[in-house]
């Protein structure tokens, strides 16, 4: 079939680990130690940056440092192969980045809600050189903020937060304006008339998707 010259082939992951090199990080005292291993409750770059390795079968090997983010795959995807998409994606092609045109890097707004209850929200933004990120609920007094160059501090250790007060203050607003954005999107998409569902799954298909959780380690 030669599928090996008319396939696409991709390579992501979901998320990173956080190996405990953010000692003193907000969200450590709900875990009774100075430091943390996981992905669950962290916003720092351990966890967001992840491999993206695109394979095509009639393109030589290149590779680019431009930031882009996972939402950007499918529309590139599309986009490769002369598919129009159903509806906009909030993602953008990476054909400009891959033919050389725009090699800048993208804004990419992040959040975190594992356990909003206790105070566990987080949200970050990307913009730029800088990184601006947001500990707790949106309006608490009780909330905490960082910034980080990561032109020179790609490691996210120097907080600039309190030395530069008027650029972590801007890159809130900017934050909060686009995650309002999003709910408005959000709320205009609810809106919409919904599908009919799917069928209820089977014994033996739900049966066949715990076993498949539970490879992948994500239930007992």
């Amino acid at each position: 079939l030669d599928l090996a010259k008319r396939t696409i082939v991709v390579v992501l992951s979901d998320h990173g680990e956080e190996l405990g090199s953010h000692a003193g990080a907000p969200y450590h005292k709900f875990f009774q130690r100075p430091w943390y291993l996981g992905h669950e409750f962290s916003l720092y770059n351990d966890v967001l940056r992840v491999p993206l390795i695109i394979h095509h079968p009639r393109r030589a090997p290149q590779r680019f440092s431009a930031r882009v983010r996972l939402m950007d795959l499918a529309p590139t995807l599309l986009d490769v192969l002369g598919i129009e998409p159903a509806r906009p994606f909030d993602g953008a092609s990476l054909i400009p980045v891959i033919m050389g045109v725009d090699r800048r890097d993208r804004d990419i707004v992040s959040v975190m809600r594992s356990e909003p209850e206790r105070g566990l929200s987080a949200f970050a933004l990307m913009a730029g050189r800088f990184k601006y990120i947001y500990n707790g609920p949106p309006g608490e007094a009780q909330h905490q903020e960082f910034l980080y160059d990561l032109s020179r501090d790609p490691h996210e250790q120097t907080d600039l937060a309190g030395q530069a007060r008027s650029r972590a203050a801007s890159m809130r607003a900017e934050l909060f304006r686009r995650l309002e954005a999003n709910q408005r999107k959000a709320r205009a998409l609810r809106s919409r008339p919904r599908p009919t569902p799917a069928p209820e799954p089977t014994d033996g298909q739900l049966g066949e998707l715990q076993e498949t959780l539970k490879g992948l380690g994500y239930v007992e």
